[in-house]
């Protein structure tokens, strides 16, 4: 028999090496968890109380659809980084042509501008609630302090700040279990599919797949994964990769889950109030506190805030990375001011055209609408583009994605576009 002190030390190697192995893998998650995450921004919870509000229980199913499509897409995006070690836009340009990539990028850059305007105001507006002051200081100064930010710290720092803001996504769900819930319509809104009946709800749901399967978020995964891949000198592909799936599958369900209970709130309280017409996440904050109490009200606000401050850098970076490449800039998060200026000054114009809108009786409402109806036609023509790339060889070095994720990649696209084309026909 070992000695008592030998079991000892064995039994102590073993729980270390447990350990070790386990923060490494926690170490390992955060861009599927921060993309995953950065979806619930205060345009799409706006989106979400807007579903809620208008129509009570009833899209709630498209919380479940929109998790595993969410999910491959994005499986999808991080493979071809992962195995091409080329970002999305370098991917897109190597299989096609700059010219075929240039109007992509385009669109890309002018939706997502128009998500950060709507962004500022939702979260300008959630500070002026919390402390009476005006809304238009704090639109300037949030703008400067993201933008300070991206440019100061490293990717690191910045990764690590976003994954810890994911936790402001639980304040949607403490939010929902106060709503007074009619428990029959929510079964029913959950698991029930009723077509759309109208041009309006055809409308929005090309809003709630615009919102949620966001092209802004293909370019952003892909980007974080090369800046993993440029800090990470013990680079093994298939342990990154399944490390990835699982950080996905989570992070996506997380945001596919708050979607739930933000429209969950709102059909629970504004629409079984009769309160319809909702213009942005902020209002609708406004609204839940005589009905769901003041703490309710500085919750919801509060979460605004932390998604907010998760979802901008995503939005700015994401576009000015895309730009980058599209121009060959040098460009990525831990590069500095002087090496990457061309990257840092599209950066920098995007939140200062921003911030502009908001100063020119900006209707944050209308821009979402408009974001998310882009969104909504771009995404299924990039989706196709991305499946091509994905499928050559050549470009993935010889590690083409997997079949099953491609077949789910496709009929994501189907969906996205049926719906557009519903949108204009009903």
């Amino acid at each position: 028999m070992l000695p008592a002190n030998c079991l000892r030390r064995i039994k102590l190697t073993m729980h270390n090496e447990k350990k070790s192995k386990f923060l490494r893998t926690i170490k390992n998650f955060g861009p599927g968890m921060v993309t995953g995450a950065a979806d619930d921004d205060p345009s799409g919870v706006a989106t979400y109380t807007i579903a809620g509000a208008l129509y009570g229980y009833k899209f709630l199913w498209t919380s479940w659809l929109t998790w595993p499509l969410m999910a491959c897409v994005q499986m999808m995006c991080a493979d071809i980084a992962l195995a091409s070690e080329k970002s999305l836009t370098e991917a897109i340009i190597q299989k096609y042509s700059r010219s075929l990539a240039a109007p992509v990028i385009f669109a890309l850059f002018t939706a997502n501008i128009l998500n950060v305007a709507a962004d500022l105001s939702a979260m300008a507006d959630a500070l002026a609630i919390l402390t009476g002051h005006p809304s238009l200081l704090y639109l300037v100064l949030t703008g400067i302090i993201v933008t300070a930010s991206i440019i100061l710290f490293t990717y690191r720092t910045i990764a690590r700040t976003l994954t810890w803001l994911t936790f402001f996504l639980l304040a949607y769900v403490f939010t929902a279990m106060k709503v007074e819930t009619n428990w029959e319509q929510l079964i029913k809104g959950s698991f029930y599919f009723r077509p759309p009946e109208s041009s309006a709800e055809w409308s929005m749901i090309v809003a709630l797949l615009g919102t949620t399967i966001s092209p802004y978020l293909f370019f952003w995964q892909s980007s974080q994964e090369l800046e993993e891949l440029r800090t990470n000198k013990n680079f093994d592909y298939a342990n990154v990769k399944r490390l990835r799936k699982w950080d996905i599958l989570l992070g996506t369900f997380i945001s596919n889950l708050i979607m739930y209970f933000i429209i969950w709130t709102a059909a629970g309280s504004l629409h079984a109030s009769g309160i319809f017409n909702i213009e942005n996440s902020a209002q609708a904050a406004r609204a839940l506190e005589p009905l769901l109490g003041h703490a309710s009200l500085v919750v919801y606000t509060i979460g605004i805030l932390g998604v907010g401050m998760l979802a901008i850098p995503t939005l700015v970076g994401s576009s000015s990375l895309a730009v980058a490449d599209l121009f060959r800039w040098q460009s990525g998060l831990n590069k500095k001011w002087n090496e990457a200026q061309a990257f840092y000054s599209t950066l920098c114009l995007g939140m200062c055209i921003a911030i502009i809108l908001n100063l020119f009786q900006f209707n944050p409402i209308k821009a979402l609408f408009y974001s998310a109806v882009v969104n909504g036609l771009l995404s299924p023509v990039l989706i196709v583009l991305c499946l091509l790339v994905s499928r050559d060889s050549n470009i993935m070095k010889n590690r083409p994605l997997g079949k099953p994720t491609a077949l789910l990649a496709s009929l994501t696209a189907l969906v996205m576009l049926c719906s557009a084309v519903g949108m204009f026909l009903f």
